[in-house]
């Protein structure tokens, strides 16, 4: 169901640790009339202690007004210094990481920002997402603007979430070896059978009906069981996906590969599998990435049969 877009996220994103989170140093504030009464303030001073907070986001929020990029957006906003101490990058590769992540139902979205004397620094802004997440190369001492930003397609009308922001450094240069990722299945969440909005330029389901159109097609698809499928990394390298559409419209090469990178900064590159194009959404997918099972089980939930 994910495109190229997804894949983008899936190299740059790390997921937070599944881990209860830790009390917070900061909540935001009691929403009140304009975003510039209710603006937060924070401090990253320790490069071994992240800074962490909480927030919502509602549609009928102020906007930025200031922000061009997003003057009519509703959104949150927090004030981060950088205050670490003198050489903290030196001899160790690395920077601030600033992430987001929220649960809701399937299709609420927030999109995050950081601003700095007024310029965009980075910014994550992917769609069918519960978590988005940037880095600062070597950021400088200094203050920065964080926004999160309401998806106006969510579905909920107030999207709740949890960020941090800490110190990254590069995986050490010796001994030199491959920087593999290691990828673990989180427990899913949101399972539903309720009718989604439309998504993709899919047509809506029937009434009655929890499938869309295309579902039934493709896969014979009579009831939809729907959940998030959560992916960790715990692992020092990226999941880097790479694929090229042939110039030749008549080829049949559908071939994907994993770019893995070595801690000298070199990389090789293996065969990952293959993709296809989902003409009913119009993007691409990487095929036989995960696969759930649907299992019987008794009222303690051990599994039944075989």
């Amino acid at each position: 169901m994910f495109g190229t877009n997804w894949r983008r996220r899936l190299k740059n994103l790390r997921p937070l640790t599944s881990a209860p989170p830790k009390r917070p140093t900061h909540v935001w504030r009691p929403r009140l009339e304009t975003l510039e009464d209710r603006v937060a303030c924070a401090v990253l001073s320790n490069p071994v202690h992240a800074v962490t907070w909480t927030g919502s986001v509602a549609r009928t929020d102020p906007s930025a007004a200031d922000v061009p990029e997003f003057a009519t957006t509703p959104c949150d906003r927090l004030d981060l210094t950088v205050n670490l101490p003198p050489g903290v990058w030196n001899q160790k590769p690395g920077g601030v990481e600033v992430a987001l992540r929220w649960t809701g139902a399937f299709g609420d979205n927030l999109r995050l920002y950081v601003y700095k004397d007024g310029a965009l620094l980075s910014k994550s802004d992917g769609i069918i997402s519960t978590a988005q997440s940037v880095l600062l190369p070597t950021a400088g001492n200094g203050d920065n603007t964080i926004y999160v930003t309401f998806d106006p397609d969510s579905v909920n009308n107030v999207v709740n979430n949890e960020a941090m922001a800490e110190v990254e450094y590069a995986p050490n240069a010796h001994p030199q070896r491959a920087l593999l990722p290691d990828l673990t299945v989180r427990p899913q969440r949101n399972v539903t059978f309720a009718s989604p909005p439309p998504i993709f330029f899919d047509l809506p389901p029937e009434p009655g009906s929890n499938v869309f159109p295309s579902e039934a097609a493709e896969d014979g698809a009579q009831h939809a069981l729907r959940f998030d499928q959560v992916f960790a990394n715990k692992g020092e390298g990226t999941l880097n996906l790479r694929f090229a559409l042939p110039h030749d419209p008549t080829s049949t090469a559908r071939d994907v590969f994993q770019r893995i990178y070595q801690s000298d900064g070199s990389y090789q590159q293996r065969f990952a599998g293959e993709w296809e194009f989902h003409p009913a959404h119009g993007h691409y997918h990487f095929n036989s990435f995960g696969l759930s099972q649907l299992w019987v089980s008794n009222a303690a939930g051990e599994r039944l049969g075989s």
